[in-house]
Order: C-alpha cells, then structure tokens, then sequence
C-alpha cells in the first residue's frame, strides 16, 4: 500500500484538529471576562420576593444612598447652625435691624387695625413713624437682606405677630403692649451683644448706636404703658 494517502489523510486529521482548538480558544476570549472587569460587575440576585443578595451594585448603592442621606442631615443641621448663628457681618447686622424695624411697623399696624385706642394707638402710631424712618436710614447703609441671620429675625417676627393676633379687645391692648416690652428688650441685646460688635465702619456703627439709644426709649414707653391703670382698647 502506498504511504501517501495514509500522509494526505493524517495531514487532514491534524488540520482540523487545530481549527477546532482556535475556535474554543476564541470563544473562551469572549465569554471570559478579563481580570480588570471583574470588579466592575453586579453580583446581586434577584428573589422571587423582589429583594436582592449579594455584595456588588446593591450594597454599593445602599452605602452610597446612606451616605448621601447622612451628608445632606449633615448640611441641613449645618445650615440650622450657620441661621442661628452670632452676626458678624455689618451688612447682615443691618439686615437683621431691618428685620427687627419690619416686624414692629407690621405689629404695631396690626395693634391699629385690631382697634386698640388711647396710648396705646398714640404708642403704635409712633412706632410706625419711628421705624419707618430707621427702615430708610438703615437701607441708605445697604443691608444685606439675604443673610441666614436676616431670615431667622424676619421669621421670628412673623410667628410673633401670629400668636400677637389670637388676641382682641382690651387682651390684645395689653398682648401689644407686652410684645413690644419683649421686642425691644430682645433688640437690645441684639444691638449690645451682635450688631454693634459687627460693625466696621464708622458711619454704621454710628447709626447703630444711635438707634441703641431709641430703642431704649422706646423700652422705657412701652413699660410705663404696661402700668397704666387699663391700656387701652377699642372694644
């Protein structure tokens, strides 16, 4: 028998052979990941109930959603601080004297339309008048009305007249006069403790201390007032 054929045949065997070992080789190459993607893949399951196993997207996510709620608690107790903080800005401390100016022209027109009489309508007419012309000195000096301190006095005086107007007749006489004991109390360690000390120009500082001295006054008034015999009302 002559060797060829069993050659051409042998020949043929092996090259077949060979292509089939590159095809496995080829898809072993696309199915296998490569070692820097492994990482980089879920390994979470779905059960039937919905919920998920596993240590890859799942609890990554979740760490990372736990983390996003801690930091935003984090910046909003932050911006609760920074609103409730001592004002050390002049521009903000004339912010917040424009607050205090705002509240108590709002309170005292409310103590007009409430129907108090007497002093007590001659003291919230005043108020008007003098606040009024503080308001004006004050934005002459360009306050700064956006200052978290700013908003934290303008709110505090919205919730003060709110409870301020619960009252009526000879209650809320003698309520408008107490608020105002209690208002420009509070002005005056305000003004002592935060908006003198924020000061820095000569001009502000001025006009702050200058207010000081109204406010004092307008302490003094209120307290006489409050011992009067009746305050005054309407109805």
């Amino acid at each position: 028998m002559s060797t060829k054929p069993l050659l051409l045949s042998f020949a043929i065997a092996t090259s077949l052979a060979l292509a089939a070992c590159a095809d496995r080789s080829e898809v072993a190459d696309v199915d296998t990941p490569r070692d820097d993607s492994i990482a980089m893949q879920p390994t979470d399951t779905t059960q039937p109930d919905g919920s998920t196993t596993g240590d890859g997207y799942g609890d990554a996510t979740a760490s990372y959603d736990d983390a996003g709620d801690a930091w935003n608690a984090d910046a909003d107790s932050a911006a609760a601080g920074s609103a409730s903080a001592a004002v050390t800005d002049e521009r903000a401390a004339l912010g917040v004297l424009n607050a205090i100016n705002e509240h108590e022209i709002a309170a005292s027109r409310q103590a007009i339309e409430k129907g108090v009489d007497g002093e007590v309508a001659e003291y919230a007419r005043m108020m008007i008048d003098a606040h009024t012309q503080n308001r004006e000195q004050t934005l002459a000096l360009s306050p700064d009305p956006s200052a978290a301190p700013v908003q934290l006095q303008v709110a505090e005086g919205e919730a003060r007249r709110n409870r301020l107007a619960e009252n009526d007749g000879d209650a809320y006489a003698r309520a408008y006069v107490d608020a105002m004991i209690a208002d420009h109390s509070a002005a005056l360690t305000k003004l002592d403790e935060q908006l003198i000390p924020a000061a820095q120009s000569a001009d502000v500082r001025e006009h702050l201390t200058v207010t000081r001295e109204h406010v004092a006054h307008h302490l003094e008034q209120a307290r006489a007032l409050a011992d009067r015999p009746t305050t005054g009302s309407g109805e």
